[in-house]
């Protein structure tokens, strides 16, 4: 056993002395050491010990500069809280939004059955209006051709009373019979004199009700009635005072009227037609040639690797934790049949937006890509997959969905279908956004973050070493006796108790 006596370093104000007891095995290995350094036994442990107190007051810088990393993660985390609490109240407000244009939307939908019925009760009574008002030009002509016979009748009585009056008076007094017919053509002329005003009464009241219904006719007219006729020439529409002054025959006055307004509901229906007729086409025509393919992609950073993240996207069975319409409607009736490639998902769902349909691992390749195959009915058929691409500090995953709107739709339904392009990237996009901020809290909680045996996460260690290689100023001139003299030095200390 021996006995080194080690002195405080020239340094220090207040030197200690230490007294170490080492056996001869560990004094020759100290001496050996020493040697290769041109040192003392003493002056070699004070090297040794120097280069540790440098380590040691590296390492408080570091953990000093730990501590204000901690204090700017603590602010930095508490500013991703608040936009994280933004970016929710921003999706509820959207979903509100989206709720309120359903609502709008069936509302609007309402409001247009109910106007088309309206307007089939319009074109009912239009078609009324017109068969009456064809009856009654012909019920005036009547009634003129009865007032005229009536009149020639009046004059033929009053030929006859005044033949009557020529007699003498004394022929008179001498056939009383001849005043009383007098008499009787009187009354006879008086009762037919009546019957004409009668008649001119009801033909003004028909010619009344065949203005009545013109005016109905036009308030049923389309507004573009009024533009051709504001756009008619000015020469049309004005007639030189002589024509106006000149007043027309009773029976053809209604008979006019009643072709020009024929003729101008005709032209209209005739145009309405034309259009709608023409917009139909252009839909049709658009919903054939406009391109059909839809890819909707979203990617999001996770804290975990693809091996622990391919369980929650590689199994149908754990869709429904994360998934955003089995959130939406919780009474989703699921049935799961297989497992990997080949396992199938029917869904059955009382809300509109989700329905019923099909969904078959086509292809899986863990921990990294899995793709599925989905059937909606009549809506169409899609493919969806998940790609996860490992990183430095964790996976970055991808949702991708394509399909073709016009495939697995009937043939009336595809043009409508196709105008849907334009709306996918929205309505699925959100969706995925929501399944993937669901998959990112999933699996972050069940894989916790390794840590370093001080506490250190991996990008904290990684930050350690490349800072206490900053410090390192000076490297050992004999790797090999370096790293036996640390080993020898750590195994004594652990052996052995330090006085003082």
């Amino acid at each position: 056993m021996q006995n080194l006596k080690l002195f405080g370093r020239s340094n220090d104000s207040n030197k200690r002395k230490r007294e170490l007891k080492l056996t001869d095995q560990y004094w020759q290995r100290l001496g050996e050491l020493a040697d290769a350094k041109r040192l003392d036994r003493a002056a070699y442990l004070e090297y040794y010990v120097d280069d540790l107190e440098k380590e040691k007051e590296a390492l408080r810088v570091l953990v000093t500069g730990m501590q204000e990393m901690a204090i700017q993660d603590q602010e930095y985390i508490r500013e991703l809280t608040h936009e994280l609490d933004q970016l929710e109240y921003e999706e509820e407000t959207l979903d509100q939004q989206e709720q309120e244009f359903h609502d709008e939307t069936t509302a609007l939908q309402q409001k247009i059955q109910q106007l088309e019925i309206e307007n089939t009760a319009l074109q009912q009574q239009a078609q009324k209006l017109n068969a009456e008002k064809t009856i009654l030009p012909e019920k005036i002509q009547k009634l003129d051709l009865e007032k005229t016979a009536l009149q020639q009748k009046v004059q033929t009585l009053e030929l006859e009373n005044k033949n009557l009056q020529k007699p003498s008076q004394t022929s008179e007094l001498e056939d009383p019979s001849l005043s009383e017919k007098v008499q009787k053509l009187d009354l006879e002329r008086t009762a037919l004199q009546q019957k004409v005003q009668t008649l001119e009464l009801e033909n003004k009241n028909l010619q009344q009700k065949v203005q009545t219904l013109e005016l109905e006719n036009k308030n049923l007219q389309k507004p573009s009635q009024t533009k051709e006729q504001e756009t008619m020439p000015s020469q049309v529409l004005e007639r030189p005072p002589e024509q106006t002054a000149q007043p027309e025959p009773a029976e053809t006055a209604p008979k006019q009227t009643n072709g020009t307004a024929t003729k101008t509901t005709g032209t209209l229906l005739q145009k309405s037609i034309g259009v709608v007729l023409s917009l139909v086409i252009l839909l049709l025509v658009g919903g054939f040639t406009l391109p059909s393919t839809v890819h909707v992609e979203r990617s999001l950073h996770i804290d975990s690797n693809p091996a622990d993240i391919f369980p929650l996207v590689g199994n149908l069975n754990e869709w429904q934790k994360w998934s955003p319409w089995a959130k939406e409607d919780p009474d989703m009736e699921m049935e799961i049949t297989g497992s990997g490639e080949g396992q199938i998902l029917q869904w059955h769902s009382n809300v509109p937006t989700i329905g019923n349909g099909t969904q078959e691992i086509t292809e899986s390749s863990p921990p990294t890509y899995v793709k599925s195959h989905l059937d909606f009915g009549e809506q169409g058929v899609a493919d969806a997959a998940f790609l996860l691409e490992a990183e430095d500090e964790g996976t970055q995953v991808s949702w991708i969905f394509d399909a073709d709107m016009r495939e697995g739709v009937p043939l009336i339904k595809q043009p409508i279908s196709t105008y849907f392009v334009f709306f996918m990237d929205n309505l699925i996009g959100t969706k995925y956004e929501t399944g993937l901020n669901q998959i990112k809290t999933l699996a972050e909680q069940e894989t916790p973050q390794p840590t370093h045996f001080l506490g250190w996460t991996p990008g904290e260690r990684n930050f350690v070493k490349k800072s206490s290689a900053l410090f390192r100023k000076r490297a050992p001139k004999n790797a090999e006796a370096e790293g036996d003299a640390t080993a020898n030095v750590e195994g004594y200390a652990g052996e052995s108790k330090s006085p003082g």
